[in-house]
């Protein structure tokens, strides 16, 4: 998922919250895109996870509301 630019305290946060696999820049052929934020959810997991980056971006904005309502749903119907 698309994410803003992360300050190192605010990544340690995310990895205190969800398993991050990778958050960095997206560069293509020279082109930046924005970043990339990538993390796995165990099965039955998906709730609070989807709470902990809940939590987490209502109090820093890291991810716009309309891509965590996204995650959220991907997350729910994962879930299921």
């Amino acid at each position: 998922m698309p994410h803003g630019e992360p300050h190192p305290a605010l990544l340690a946060q995310l990895r205190a919250r969800v398993d991050l696999v990778t958050c960095h820049d997206l560069i293509t052929d020279g082109h930046g895109h924005g970043g990339i934020l990538i993390f796995t959810v165990d099965p039955g997991d998906e709730r609070r996870t989807g709470k902990e980056l809940t939590e987490l971006c209502e109090r820093t904005g890291f991810i716009p509301a309309p891509m965590l309502d996204e995650i959220r749903r991907v997350l729910t119907g994962a879930g299921r």
